[in-house]
């Protein structure tokens, strides 16, 4: 998997663990998405302490030969989260939701209207 971290060495060996499965399953379903072979997913990791415990953010970064996908959490209640799980699947499925939008835009799903569609089955008949 071509999985690049960042900061990573700030955090106990059992988060890295939990933390390394769950992005290399999430990056599986983007690259099987995307139908690519070069796909390259840089990580990196902040952690804010907020008063006893630390609140997690991740930034993502997939490089595609196309396009660039990139997505932030801010240190807000809707992005961040105490649990590095949660918040690590939070911004992964943000960016899984970016690269479906690309898909379907790419492959032009919609590309005619429904009148333009029943006009052709009408005159298919």
């Amino acid at each position: 998997m071509e999985i690049e971290y960042t900061n990573i060495t700030v955090l106990p060996d059992q988060e890295k663990f939990a933390l390394e499965k769950i992005i290399e399953r999430d990056f599986k379903k983007i690259k099987r998405l995307l139908k690519e072979e070069n796909c390259k997913l840089k990580v990196h990791i902040k952690a804010a302490k907020k008063g006893e415990r630390k609140r997690y953010n991740f930034n993502y970064l997939l490089i595609t030969p196309k396009k660039k996908f990139s997505t932030q959490t801010k240190d807000t209640k809707e992005s961040g989260d105490y649990d590095i799980v949660k918040a690590a699947h939070k911004e992964m499925e943000h960016l899984l939701n970016e690269v479906k939008h690309y898909v379907r835009k790419e492959s032009g799903w919609k590309k005619f209207g429904i009148k333009r569609l029943f006009s052709r089955l009408k005159e298919g008949d």
